[in-house]
């Protein structure tokens, strides 16, 4: 599947003057999986992150698809990203 080019999205509210930010969605194994890495700007820092984007409310689902997991890992370590250590949000209590 064609991953799809990068995002220049801009981020403008009345308290601080607009934050730039590239996303690049660098790896897209399964449908409900890809990783996506970004960088940007505003008035007071650059910074740059990653994160994975998934249709569901866990990592949790990726136990059943060790396929996907794996791509998912190998991507991030091509960006010298440790998996493990990148920050997990778990969505499981919130309302649909």
């Amino acid at each position: 599947m064609a991953l799809s080019p990068s995002k220049h999205i801009i981020y403008c509210t009345l308290l601080c003057p607009p934050q730039v930010e590239n996303w690049r969605w660098v790896s897209y194994p399964h449908p409900d999986w890809a990783f996506v890495v970004l960088c940007g700007s505003n008035p007071a820092t650059d910074f740059a992150g990653a994160f994975v984007y998934t249709r569901n409310r866990s990592l949790d689902a990726l136990d059943d698809l060790p396929e996907v997991e794996a791509e998912l890992r190998a991507t991030a370590e091509s960006f010298g990203i440790d998996f493990d250590e990148m920050c997990v949000s778990d969505n499981t209590d919130c309302p649909v």
